[in-house]
């Protein structure tokens, strides 16, 4: 739809924005025809050609006449068709608008509206044809096909017309910013543009990176044509960085769209593509390089960027050509556009079919599975690497916020691991074909996932040593952004680093103490002595009670170290490591009313939240609009930077940025006459604007569904016309999230809940923790949550969960090394003094006295002289630690680095 039909909707976007119901046109979507060439003595039968088209994802297929055959096989298909009028029909059509309707009624109303005809294209690069009386005689044809259709009635009523031209028609497009038309066709083509605007019909244009190519032969040169990575180029004008000659011929033909004063009408690439063979001075007509051009420029379309002149929007393009034709004339590159041979078979897989026909058979082939992620390839530079990163992040539209500074997969901030993401990103966006992961030989395919886990980090028992070398494992990767995350029921949280070692996870979840083990056995071998240099183990007179009673001894005296020590030790740790929780997560904007929730949060199985767009992107985004019954459409949602609240930036965004609305020019053509706020009796807000054109006033309101509805006697819908008044309720229940919780909580989970509104209360109440928002939460929200996050934001709620579970690991750290240090000193002091019983009885009877009695300092029956006490070196320090044995470092290295 053209700038004629968007002017009305952006002049009355205030009452749809506003008002309950709101109508427009569809947002552009990433759609792709291809174009049915018929200069051939051998193409498949229309029913074949048909069945062909059905079974691939394209949605629409343009014709360069009218094939009667193909348009009925089409019926009810969903495929739309644009037909074509050929240059010899032209003068006729221009001279009679009988003649105008006669060709319609022979041409298009016979099939319609059993197949969907979308446009008519009134000849075919008339304007370069270098026919004077041809190119005059363009205009005032479509003018006649229109108004013939207009007068046939619905069937053909929506039916657009335009013409089809080459890059011929520009006068410059190198940079994109200086695209003008040229002064040999612009005086008719100001004309053609202004019925395009007026009828909102598309300018049609034959972009071909190929023939730019030809011109160009440099290895630099086909990689920009063929969306391959590339240093880009720098439009000096505008100073944006174009990757692909494509987007940079759209562009060029944009800026000249908007320097002839027709921005707004609508582009449409009419024909492009890449032959598979060529003659000899055609350099770069191979198999590889179509594949390579069509299935990027696929998955360009699909990925809805756009262009830097056109963001966030597909341009509906068509594919030259579904088969080669074998009468064509001229070299034999025009004969071998096709992306299909004659018998049905693939030239090459350009990603447009779900299963893929064998090369030679006509059967389908399974689709192939080379592999479920794309990843940067071991011994690739990184100055490689980073224009990959570059070219994957900055052209096919790959989400790179996650590993942006602060992002969740930042670390580790390595070339290497972010352009491993980047590159699975556009791999699995681009349809995962082999070919997606091609990056000049820097990127491998491989089975096993490297999702990255530095969100949440879990690990899941049981797990084997082999496993856990050097580093710490994940079962899987936790992507905080829907609406419910679900982690494994039975889970240890651990911090993440890479440096983390830990030993075998024992059923109780924590490490094993490993250091009394070779301590007991050098005891039972005779390597410990007593005093008098004896072994304390006879081991030439082994029996089992001596056995017996030396096991007994070890195992009471350790006990009896541990019962004293964890009590004395856990609740300290514990009590610190909440303290400390609770300072830290005020400085990552969490404020902490209910101390127990410091504990709780680290526990937590699931999150409830409403909050997908404000917290994640802290923006919200228009997505879907329907009026009425209608089917939802979907919209880009593009979001520009507004400082407003979230749902009317997210309205306002959408009108800006999808809609092409003029804020500026809106305010200019109205005058505000009367303002009423909000309150919570009238429960609507409202404002009074007259038209400086009309002097027609209108009061917009907006609120509540039953009052604004109270407030109408009937409501417009899509096609302009006046309805009785409806009811209509809009938003979910108000106990939904209730029983949510509810039934979450009966499974098992530990459940936190987000929420910003009165009806949001019960919901933090029930949960196990509450997470209120500080900026936009009410205060009855904030006084029944436990954390309120204070900057409206989740990556404040994933630091909340991510500093609580440290927390935890605090604990279970202290308590492991606790345990594991009173069974180091119980076993170095057994193997010391384990037969010497007045040494145990004094270290026994000293745990066991009062707190204000000290132990006696020499035994009495024991007085001898004693040498002096010898310091040991820092060298023999370090040779004792290493002998204590893995369990003891793998517990010193496995402790937080940040806990207290």
């Amino acid at each position: 739809m053209g700038a004629a039909a968007r002017k009305p909707a952006a002049a009355l976007l205030p009452i749809w924005l506003i008002c309950l119901v709101c109508a427009s046109r569809a947002g552009a979507q990433p759609y792709i025809g291809v174009n049915y060439g018929e200069v051939a003595d051998n193409l498949p039968s229309p029913d074949e050609t048909a069945k062909l088209l059905k079974s691939t994802s394209i949605s629409k297929v343009r014709l360069y006449g009218v094939d009667a055959g193909l348009i009925r096989a089409l019926a009810g298909s969903g495929i739309s068709v644009v037909v074509g009028v050929a240059n010899g029909d032209i003068p006729s059509l221009a001279a009679d608008p009988a003649a105008a309707s006669r060709w319609l009624a022979a041409n298009v109303l016979p099939f319609v509206p059993a197949t969907t005809i979308s446009t008519v294209a009134v000849g075919n690069e008339v304007l370069e044809s270098g026919d004077a009386s041809l190119a005059a005689a363009l205009l005032p044809a479509m003018q006649n096909l229109r108004a013939a259709a207009a007068a046939a009635g619905d069937g053909a009523a929506g039916i657009r017309f335009s013409t089809v031209n080459t890059m011929g028609v520009m006068a410059q497009s190198d940079p994109p910013s200086t695209g003008a038309f040229h002064p040999d066709v612009a005086p008719q083509l100001q004309q053609i543009l202004a019925f395009l605007s007026r009828t909102g019909a598309p300018f049609m244009i034959n972009p071909y990176p190929w023939f730019a190519y030809q011109s160009d032969p440099r290895p630099e040169t086909l990689s920009f044509c063929l969306f391959q990575p590339n240093a880009g180029r720098v439009d000096g004008g505008s100073r944006i960085r174009y990757t692909n000659m494509f987007d940079a011929q759209l562009d060029a033909v944009k800026s000249a769209l908007v320097r002839a004063g027709y921005g707004s009408v609508d582009i449409v690439v009419a024909e492009t593509g890449w032959p598979t063979k060529g003659d000899a001075g055609e350099p770069g007509a191979t198999a590889e390089n179509a594949r390579a051009y069509v299935s990027n420029l696929v998955a360009h379309l699909r990925s809805g960027a756009g262009t830097p002149l056109m963001p966030g929007k597909s341009v509906e393009t068509y594919l030259f050509a579904l088969y080669d034709e074998d009468l064509k004339p001229g070299p034999t590159s025009e004969r071998s556009f096709g992306l299909y041979h004659t018998d049905l078979t693939m030239a090459y897989d350009a990603g447009l079919t779900s299963s893929t026909p064998a090369a030679g058979g006509g059967g389908p082939a399974q689709p192939k599975q080379a592999g479920g992620w794309c990843v940067a390839r071991d011994g690739a530079s990184d100055a490689e690497l980073q224009a990959d990163l570059d070219y994957a992040c900055s052209q096919l539209g790959v989400d790179c916020g996650a590993i942006q500074p602060g992002g969740a997969c930042f670390e580790p901030n390595t070339v290497h691991a972010h352009a491993a993401y980047a590159m699975n990103q556009l791999y699995q966006a681009a349809g995962r074909h082999p070919w997606n992961c091609d990056f000049r030989a820097s990127a491998a395919l491989t089975s096993e996932n490297p999702t990255c886990s530095l969100v949440l980090g879990f690990i899941s028992q049981p797990y084997h040593a082999r496993n856990l070398a050097n580093k710490l494992y994940v079962t899987e990767a936790v992507r905080v952004a829907s609406a419910i995350i679900f982690l494994p029921e039975s889970v240890v949280f651990m911090p993440h680093s890479t440096k983390i070692v830990f030993q075998p996870l024992s059923n109780s979840g924590f490490s094993e103490p490993r250091a009394p083990s070779p301590v007991t056995a050098r005891h039972f071998t005779g390597s410990t002595r007593d005093e008098q240099g004896k072994p304390t183990f006879d081991r030439q007179h082994v029996t089992f009670n001596s056995i017996f009673t030396a096991l007994v001894g070890i195992f009471q005296q350790a006990i009896t170290i541990i019962v004293v020590a964890i009590p004395e030790g856990l609740p300290l740790a514990v009590t610190l490591t909440l303290a400390f929780s609770m300072k830290r997560m005020v400085k990552e904007h969490a404020l902490v009313r209910t101390l127990s929730a410091c504990e709780t949060m680290g526990s937590v199985t699931a999150i409830c939240t409403d909050k997908t767009g404000t917290l994640t992107l802290n923006q919200m985004k228009v997505t879907e609009f329907w009026v009425g019954t209608d089917r939802p459409k979907e919209v880009t949602g593009a979001v520009v930077s507004l400082l407003l609240h979230p749902t009317e930036k997210a309205l306002l965004s959408w009108a800006v940025a999808d809609l092409g609305m003029d804020a500026d020019a809106l305010k200019r053509s109205c005058k505000v006459l009367h303002v009423e706020a909000f309150n919570s009796d009238k429960k609507r807000s409202g404002v009074m604007i007259r038209d400086n054109a009309t002097g027609a006033v209108t009061a917009h309101w907006k609120g509540a569904a039953e009052m604004v509805l109270a407030s109408c006697s009937a409501y417009v819908g899509s096609d302009g016309a006046a309805r009785e008044s409806t009811r209509g309720r809009g938003g979910s229940w108000k106990k939904s999230s209730l029983v949510l919780v509810q039934r979450l909580k009966q499974r098992g989970h530990v459940v936190a809940v987000t929420g910003d509104g009165t009806n949001d209360a019960p919901a933090l109440k029930e949960a196990d923790v509450g997470l209120s928002m500080g900026i936009q939460g009410t205060e009855v929200a904030k006084e029944s949550s436990d954390i309120v996050i204070m900057n409206d934001n989740f990556d404040t709620v994933v630091t909340a969960t991510r500093r609580t579970a440290a927390g935890m690991v605090d604990r279970s750290s202290m308590a492991v090394l606790i345990g594991v240090t009173a069974g180091v000193a119980a076993a170095l002091l057994i193997g010391w003094f384990l037969l010497a019983p007045p040494v145990s009885r004094r270290v026994t009877g000293w745990l066991q006295a009062p707190r204000g009695m000290a132990p006696v300092s020499e035994w009495p029956s024991r007085r001898r002289a004693t040498a002096a006490p010898r310091h040991s070196s820092r060298a023999e320090q370090a040779a004792a630690a290493s002998r204590a044995g893995p369990g003891w470092l793998a517990t010193a290295r496995a402790r937080h680095p940040g806990s207290p």
